[in-house]
């Protein structure tokens, strides 16, 4: 090749060079300035809920006559209505306080929302208690994605036992269970508040179930759930000889339940509330023989469901019901083998009813 070729084909490749580095420097030029990037910021809603409404905690007198002492568990969730809060809730729970109110019946939310709060009552009872968790850090409870202190990140709720401390009023709860509001204040990732009532009593055995004008759905199913507390001490008079009675045996609380089509009880979930510490019966129990655990018997109408409930216990108990059935509840307790009928039980009526639908 000559000298002339040479130069010929340098120049050549100079200006296709050239040209490749103005169709690259367009292409990027007009991938950086044409490109637009379109922010929009919308409201994130809180999945947030709990399972405290209509709880009752049995209290214990503290020597005063107004001085009672109790425990409740209370479970939230970062979840509801299969919507899930994938991030960390901050919370507070306490005690309804006068500031909270407006109006004599209204506490507003963070927003400004009213909530019209439907026990005049218990509002007032609410002064004289007190509510903390014990398991509560400085800054509040933590729940959800990125909780701290080692959570699960995917945990979908927490239990707390929540103590209660009844201080004032001068008036004794004895044989007269009263109510009163409990407050959830939600610190992040914004401000909410959530108010539900809470019974207080001193009976050895309590019993409360979910409203029938608000069931539950479980897989389709209607679901009610009802909760059993008793007593950290069986201690009680017997009114037919006014004598006192203390046992150290389970309580016998029984269950029975009548409608025109089935009523299911759901042992599995059961037994998860209860973390396998009550196991079925492998037979009933005859005489004084009273053991821990639990049985079912069916008829055509009518389910029967007995538990054998020891000192302090806390449970859910979940059953499939149809439109329309009735639910009562009685309790006795095993004492020099002498089984005592307990007619104080909390949460139902004079007849011994829970529900009637």
């Amino acid at each position: 090749m000559t000298k002339k070729s040479k130069i010929t084909s340098l120049i050549l490749l100079l200006i296709l060079a050239l040209l490749a580095a103005v169709v690259a420097g367009t292409s990027v030029s007009r991938y950086v300035f044409d490109h637009e990037d379109n922010i929009s910021g919308s409201f994130t809603t809180l999945y947030f809920s709990h399972n405290g409404e209509g709880a009752t905690a049995i209290m214990e007198k503290q020597g005063e006559m107004d001085s009672y002492i109790g425990y409740i568990s209370l479970t939230a969730f970062n979840h509801t209505g299969g919507h899930v809060s994938a991030r960390e809730i901050k919370y507070n729970v306490r005690a309804l306080e006068s500031k909270d109110v407006k109006d004599g019946n209204t506490i507003e939310d963070a927003w400004g929302t009213p909530q019209i709060l439907s026990n005049p009552q218990a509002i007032t009872n609410s002064g004289n208690y007190s509510v903390n968790a014990k398991e509560s850090a400085a800054d509040g409870l933590s729940l959800g994605a990125n909780a701290p202190d080692g959570a699960d990140p995917q945990e979908a709720s927490r239990t707390d036992i929540l103590t209660i401390t009844r201080t004032g009023g001068g008036n004794s709860i004895d044989n007269t269970p009263e109510s009163f509001y409990i407050v959830i204040e939600i610190t992040k990732p914004y401000s909410a508040i959530y108010v539900f009532l809470v019974n207080a009593s001193t009976s050895l055995v309590s019993v409360g179930a979910t409203s029938v004008n608000d069931p539950g759905s479980h897989f389709g199913y209607a679901e009610t759930e009802v909760r059993i507390q008793t007593a950290r001490h069986y201690e009680f008079t017997y009114t037919e000889d006014n004598t006192e009675v203390v046992s150290s045996a389970p309580a016998k609380v029984t269950l029975t339940w009548k409608s025109s089509t089935p009523v299911i009880f759901d042992s599995g979930r059961f037994a998860q509330s209860a973390e396998g510490n009550i196991d079925r019966l492998a037979s009933l129990p005859t005489g004084g023989n009273w053991q821990k655990g639990w049985y079912i018997q069916s008829s055509e109408n009518e389910v029967t469901l007995t538990l054998f409930l020891p000192h302090g216990s806390d449970l859910a108990l979940y059953f499939y019901v149809p439109q329309s059935y009735t639910c009562k509840v009685t309790a006795h307790f095993l004492a020099e083998g002498t089984a005592y009928e307990y007619s104080a039980v909390a949460g139902v009526d004079e007849n011994g009813t829970l529900i009637s639908v």
